[in-house]
């Protein structure tokens, strides 16, 4: 991979090489824009030491394929004055507020929902309602066939008899032309179908018609019709009711003698549906899920563990369990409805991305979280398991590859545990020589742009007299080389079961052979020291203003770490260096942190028992480690 210098030192314009990487021509000859590979990563945070000289890889970098041999030489001219490596939380997402560059935001990984507004029977079916023309429907050789042309309801001109204009008992003459037009209007345009049905409902009075001695009964019964004139309903003639309202009798009749029985059709049905969609609700409930690492501050949503990779293998799951306990099974498309409308989704949480990277997107991000057991039997499906994390170094010059896993029962996902991450790591390449660092990372606040891992570095600082430097990438260009050592270990997990979270330590170590195996250390309670306690941090707060209104830490671009115990805030790249506004202690503790846990973190007794019913699918010898897991009472 290309290495690009620059001698602007630890001042270097981060945003704006960004920038200058599309727009400058490419300075060596023979190289044009059609030559050039974009090489996309995952976001993480990129940790430079350098002697003189500060070099950095491009997040998104232009790789030109004809200059190889020279950066090849360039990279060999500079190893010897630069050492650099990258670090990243295989948990670590990103959530930060982007000063510097604006970025279209669009609803990205969201899952197209139907609109039926736009199909054309839909359409149809609104013009019928709304008395405009529409394509009927008829019936050819036990085929129903949607072509028959239907005219435009219009308002016809009343016809009443003339013992109705002289009749008391009708008031037909009342309604004038204008009034008319109005109901018309009103009952096309206002309403729905079924609103329309309880509409001519409660004008049309229905009788039962009483037989004489003299006469056999014609008819069942009479009906009387009305028209509302304000609020006050009058009687009219059948012919001024009809005409008024653009009906034909038989509609009139039919929506009386079956709206009824529609209702409580309707009813029957509506309560069928909700019980299977119930049925499905309790289901995905029953799933064992994760929260989300990416975007927690701002999201409540969860994920199911990932065992499940699609929706089609979600579907069979669900159909077998409810054939299992003769529940009905509903169809793959109102499933999908079901499960869109829960605050659920698959776990494939994805980097941030910007609109220009986005377009070379070359392959999956691998999963945030790892799981123990690691299993294939459908057993393990409706179970929740112990989270594994893996937290990963990379030295650039060297190609050298730490990674510390660690379980659940170890370490949580909080400040002090990452501010572990840094000083051990970073304090082990200072120990064999001490050179400026520089540390790349994305705005993740509880990981990375936070007091607790701020006073940390401080204290590595003034420890060994060096200048350390945080950048908090531009979101969108956060992805990192790291994240390639995730794809191989990814890749070697691939159809392999996992039984013990040591497992994931031999098989970090098996996934790569040249030019030498990563590093791998699985790490216990004992590791973590309280890094979060007062009284060893220097800054109470690193936000770089003090009264409402002003910048926060969101906004912070760059923190640079002095042996002087002083803090140092940019809030662009372009800008320069000011002093943090609040003041350091004059006095604090120096020595190393007491321990952060004085004993391994209990999981929910429901996670222990579910563990516990997966031992009959786990080898008798990795029992004990099962048995052995703390849990709450």
């Amino acid at each position: 991979m290309p290495e690009m210098a620059s001698n602007e030192g630890s001042d270097i314009i981060m945003d704006k090489f960004l920038k200058d990487a599309w727009a400058t021509p490419p300075s060596s000859p023979g190289t044009s824009y059609s030559e050039l590979e974009l090489s996309p990563y995952t976001h993480g945070m990129r940790i430079s030491i350098e002697n003189d000289e500060e070099f950095f890889n491009f997040p998104t970098t232009a790789r030109a394929k004809s200059d190889t041999d020279n950066n090849a030489a360039e990279s060999k001219k500079h190893s010897n004055d630069s050492i650099k490596c990258d670090c990243d939380i295989h948990t670590s997402p990103s959530n930060q507020h982007l000063p510097e560059i604006k970025i279209l935001e669009e609803n990205k990984n969201k899952r197209r929902k139907r609109n039926t507004d736009n199909w054309k029977r839909e359409i149809n079916k609104k013009k019928r309602m709304l008395g405009e023309e529409y394509i009927g429907f008829r019936k050819v050789q036990n085929k129903i066939v949607q072509d028959v042309p239907r005219m435009k309801r219009v308002l016809n001109k009343s016809i009443c008899a003339k013992a109705c204009k002289k009749s008391k008992t009708f008031d037909c003459k009342r309604f004038s032309e204008q009034q008319r037009k109005h109901i018309f209007a009103n009952f096309w345009k206002n309403i729905n179908w079924q609103q329309k049905q309880k509409y001519v409902c409660s004008l049309v009075h229905v009788q039962n018609t009483k037989a004489t001695k003299r006469s056999k009964l014609k008819k069942s019964n009479s009906f009387a019709y009305f028209l509302k004139d304000g609020t006050e309903r009058r009687r009219v003639c059948k012919n001024m009711f009809l005409s008024t309202l653009g009906l034909k009798a038989w509609t009139v009749r039919s929506w009386l003698t079956n709206t009824q029985v529609s209702c409580s059709s309707k009813k029957k049905r509506n309560s069928t549906k909700n019980s299977k969609k119930k049925l499905v609700k309790n289901f995905l409930a029953s799933l064992p899920k994760l929260p989300s690492h990416y975007c927690r501050s701002t999201s409540s949503k969860l994920y199911l563990e990932p065992v499940i990779e699609t929706k089609s293998q979600l579907y069979s799951l669900y159909k077998n369990n409810a054939l299992e306990l003769s529940l009905p099974v509903v169809s793959r498309c109102y499933f999908d409805n079901i499960f869109s409308e829960e605050n659920i989704s698959l776990f494939k949480p994805k980097k941030d991305e910007c609109n220009t990277c986005i377009a070379f997107k070359t392959g999956n991000i691998s999963e945030a979280v790892k799981l123990c057991p690691k299993l294939n039997a459908s057993a393990a499906y409706y179970k929740t398991k112990l989270a594994v994390h893996n937290f990963t170094a990379y030295n650039l010059v060297t190609k050298e590859v730490v990674c510390y896993w660690f379980d659940e029962t170890a370490a949580d996902l909080k400040s002090s545990t990452f501010a572990n991450f840094y000083m051990d790591y970073i304090s082990s390449i200072l120990r064999k020589d001490v050179k400026p660092v520089v540390i790349y990372s994305d705005g993740c606040t509880y990981q990375n742009r936070n007091s607790v891992v701020a006073n940390a570095l401080l204290r590595l600082a003034i420890e060994y007299n060096v200048d350390i430097t945080q950048k908090f990438l531009v979101k969108g260009h956060t992805q990192m080389e790291v994240d390639s050592v995730h794809s191989v270990i990814e890749r070697k997990l691939k159809n392999r079961q996992i039984y013990l979270p040591s497992q994931y330590i031999s098989t970090t170590q098996e996934s790569r052979r040249n030019p030498f195996p990563y590093i791998a250390r699985e790490l216990d309670y004992t590791f973590f020291k309280d890094y979060d306690n007062k009284e060893y941090q220097l800054y109470e707060s690193i936000r770089p203003g003090r009264k409402k209104g002003d910048k926060v830490v969101f906004d912070l671009r760059v923190l640079k770490y002095s042996s002087d115990a002083s803090i140092n805030y940019k809030l662009s790249f372009e800008s320069t260096f000011l002093e943090l506004p609040h003041r350091p202690k004059r006095k604090w503790n120096k020595n190393t942190p007491h321990a952060l846990y004085l004993s391994r973190i209990p999981i929910q007794k429901s996670k222990y028992q579910h563990l516990q019913e997966l031992k009959h699918v786990i080898p008798s010898d990795c029992h004990y480690f099962y048995d052995n897991l703390p849990y709450k009472q």
